[in-house]
Protein backbone atom coordinates (compact mmCIF):
# COMPACT_ATOMS: atom_id res chain seq x y z
CA UNK A 1 0.00 0.00 0.00
CA UNK A 2 3.06 2.14 1.09
CA UNK A 3 4.65 1.41 -2.06
CA UNK A 4 1.50 2.50 -4.49
CA UNK A 5 0.88 5.70 -2.58
CA UNK A 6 4.78 6.57 -3.16
CA UNK A 7 4.54 5.46 -6.90
CA UNK A 8 1.58 7.69 -6.96
CA UNK A 9 2.89 10.42 -5.50
CA UNK A 10 5.59 10.29 -7.84
CA UNK A 11 3.24 10.25 -10.69
CA UNK A 12 1.96 13.41 -9.81
CA UNK A 13 4.97 15.06 -9.82
CA UNK A 14 5.95 14.30 -12.84
CA UNK A 15 2.94 15.24 -14.14
CA UNK A 16 2.97 18.74 -12.45
CA UNK A 17 6.96 19.43 -14.05
CA UNK A 18 6.03 18.37 -17.45
CA UNK A 19 2.76 20.49 -17.10
CA UNK A 20 5.09 23.23 -16.38
CA UNK A 21 7.51 23.16 -19.07
CA UNK A 22 4.68 22.64 -21.60
CA UNK A 23 2.96 25.86 -20.41
CA UNK A 24 6.49 27.70 -20.95
CA UNK A 25 7.35 26.34 -24.11
CA UNK A 26 3.62 27.45 -25.45
CA UNK A 27 4.02 30.74 -24.23
CA UNK A 28 7.33 31.00 -25.99
CA UNK A 29 5.97 30.08 -29.00
CA UNK A 30 2.99 31.65 -29.52
CA UNK A 31 4.08 35.35 -27.43
CA UNK A 32 4.33 37.18 -30.80
CA UNK A 33 5.38 40.45 -29.89
CA UNK A 34 8.43 41.83 -28.58
CA UNK A 35 8.63 44.73 -25.71
CA UNK A 36 9.33 46.90 -28.62
CA UNK A 37 6.43 46.60 -30.50
CA UNK A 38 8.28 44.76 -33.39
CA UNK A 39 6.93 40.69 -34.44
CA UNK A 40 9.33 38.53 -33.69
CA UNK A 41 10.81 36.33 -36.49
CA UNK A 42 10.21 33.23 -37.53
CA UNK A 43 13.16 31.53 -36.31
CA UNK A 44 12.83 32.84 -32.80
CA UNK A 45 16.08 35.22 -33.26
CA UNK A 46 16.47 37.63 -30.93
CA UNK A 47 16.69 40.97 -32.73
CA UNK A 48 15.17 42.66 -29.83
CA UNK A 49 14.44 42.52 -26.01
CA UNK A 50 11.63 40.06 -25.00
CA UNK A 51 9.47 40.90 -21.81
CA UNK A 52 9.85 40.06 -18.38
CA UNK A 53 8.01 41.26 -15.59
CA UNK A 54 9.19 44.78 -15.70
CA UNK A 55 7.87 45.20 -19.68
CA UNK A 56 11.65 44.51 -20.96
CA UNK A 57 15.35 43.07 -20.78
CA UNK A 58 18.17 44.82 -19.28
CA UNK A 59 20.80 45.41 -21.97
CA UNK A 60 24.01 44.04 -20.45
CA UNK A 61 26.08 46.55 -23.26
CA UNK A 62 24.67 49.70 -21.51
CA UNK A 63 23.54 48.98 -18.25
CA UNK A 64 25.05 50.50 -14.50
CA UNK A 65 26.15 47.60 -12.06
CA UNK A 66 22.39 48.46 -9.95
CA UNK A 67 20.59 47.75 -12.98
CA UNK A 68 22.62 44.55 -13.61
CA UNK A 69 21.83 43.24 -10.06
CA UNK A 70 18.34 44.05 -10.14
CA UNK A 71 18.16 40.61 -12.80
CA UNK A 72 16.98 37.93 -10.86
CA UNK A 73 19.52 35.46 -10.00
CA UNK A 74 22.26 37.78 -10.38
CA UNK A 75 24.20 39.33 -7.25
CA UNK A 76 26.05 42.34 -6.88
CA UNK A 77 29.64 41.15 -7.31
CA UNK A 78 28.37 39.27 -10.60
CA UNK A 79 26.90 42.66 -11.70
CA UNK A 80 30.66 44.37 -11.04
CA UNK A 81 32.10 41.50 -13.04
CA UNK A 82 29.93 41.90 -16.41
CA UNK A 83 30.62 46.07 -15.84
CA UNK A 84 34.46 45.19 -15.08
CA UNK A 85 34.53 42.92 -18.07
CA UNK A 86 33.06 44.90 -20.46
CA UNK A 87 34.75 48.12 -20.02
CA UNK A 88 38.17 46.05 -20.39
CA UNK A 89 37.08 44.23 -23.61
CA UNK A 90 34.16 45.92 -25.22
CA UNK A 91 30.15 45.20 -25.91
CA UNK A 92 28.94 41.49 -26.17
CA UNK A 93 28.03 40.65 -29.41
CA UNK A 94 26.37 37.06 -27.61
CA UNK A 95 24.61 36.83 -24.64
CA UNK A 96 27.20 33.45 -24.08
CA UNK A 97 30.00 35.72 -24.04
CA UNK A 98 29.07 36.18 -20.64
CA UNK A 99 30.25 33.28 -19.96
CA UNK A 100 33.69 34.71 -19.90
CA UNK A 101 32.93 36.43 -16.83
CA UNK A 102 34.06 35.89 -13.72
CA UNK A 103 31.18 34.17 -11.42
CA UNK A 104 28.81 33.19 -14.57
CA UNK A 105 28.36 29.54 -16.01
CA UNK A 106 26.64 27.81 -17.53
CA UNK A 107 23.36 27.42 -15.13
CA UNK A 108 23.60 31.04 -14.10
CA UNK A 109 23.69 31.68 -18.02
CA UNK A 110 20.20 30.08 -18.26
CA UNK A 111 18.69 31.37 -15.12
CA UNK A 112 18.79 35.22 -16.55
CA UNK A 113 18.71 34.72 -20.42
CA UNK A 114 14.96 35.75 -20.17
CA UNK A 115 16.02 39.05 -18.45
CA UNK A 116 18.58 39.72 -20.81
CA UNK A 117 19.97 41.30 -24.22
CA UNK A 118 22.64 42.96 -25.80
CA UNK A 119 20.50 45.54 -28.40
Amino acid sequence: MLKNIKKTIMTLISLAVLAGGVGLLLRKCFNKRCCCGKDKSDDFSDHCCNEDKSGKRVNINIADVQELAGIPYMSLPVARNIVNYRELNGTFALKEELLNVKGIGPKLLELIDEYICTE
